[in-house]
């Protein structure tokens, strides 16, 4: 269930500051990206008006406008199930860290400590959200008529997701400056066309030929069936030869 959406968009960046290793100067040396403007905003979906519903799916409607987003494979199923198909460009920073640093995690809260200087937002919002939970279920118990959802829970998610979408797009040109340094731009990009069709699959399902899949299924036993045979027909070897007496008893193992 929907219940609120955040946006955010970032103003002209301003001209890149070269960076200066300490101890100095160099001719090849990278550049930095100075922080650029963001606004963001959310708003209660459930209390959204026509406009304002209306405003959002010409957005994701524009062919022009590029649609920056952290995991889209999740975000582009929601939206599309109310505003149909997306339109224009996509870039996902959860591909773009995953291709630059494919062994650290990936989770917004994570990249944007990395590459912004932002408090744990994530993590204080859940801890103030889960006692408002905790409060409400404690007062509907005792038979109390109390909404799940007060003003003041609606404000802190409203401000949770205003800072999602604020940070989303706070590192995306970090991202792509440093995927773009590493030679792994095109990696991020094929990504994120592969995630695009991944969504797709997922919401469409993929069809399944119950004959072949039970053929498959038979091969496969087979398959199985004869590499176990012939490992313990190994082990058996491998017993009577003193040689292979420890690779028999490894493969043995295997087999337990």
């Amino acid at each position: 269930k929907l219940l609120s959406v955040g946006l955010a968009r970032r103003f002209p960046p301003r001209e890149p500051v070269p960076f200066t290793p300490l101890g100095g100067i160099g001719s090849d040396v990278p550049t930095l990206r100075p922080a650029d403007k963001v606004e963001a905003i959310s708003f209660w979906w459930p209390n959204a008006d026509d406009e304002a519903r209306e405003e959002l799916r010409a957005l994701l409607d524009n062919g022009i406008v590029t649609k920056t987003f952290h995991n889209l494979a999740f975000d582009v199923i929601v939206l599309e199930r109310l505003f149909g198909p997306i339109h224009g460009g996509m870039v996902d920073t959860m591909l773009l860290s995953h291709a630059r640093f494919p062994d650290v995690r990936v989770n917004l809260s994570d990249v944007a400590q990395t590459w912004l200087a932002v408090k744990p937002w994530k993590h204080d919002y859940h801890t103030r959200d889960q006692k408002h939970a905790d409060a409400v279920e404690k007062a509907q118990t005792k038979g109390y008529k109390v909404p799940t959802w007060s003003e003041e829970r609606v404000m802190s998610l409203l401000e949770y997701n205003a800072m999602d979408a604020a940070t989303t797009i706070g590192i995306e040109l970090p991202l792509v400056d440093e995927c773009d340094r590493e030679g792994v731009l095109e990696v991020a990009a094929i990504d994120t066309a592969l995630a695009q069709e991944a969504y797709k699959m997922t919401v469409r399902g993929v069809l399944i030929d119950p004959e072949v899949r039970e053929k498959v299924k038979k091969e496969t036993e087979g398959r199985l069936v004869s590499a176990e045979e012939r490992l313990n027909r190994l082990v058996s070897e491998g017993m009577r030869n003193p040689v292979d007496r420890e690779a028999a008893s490894a493969l043995d193992a295997l087999l337990k």
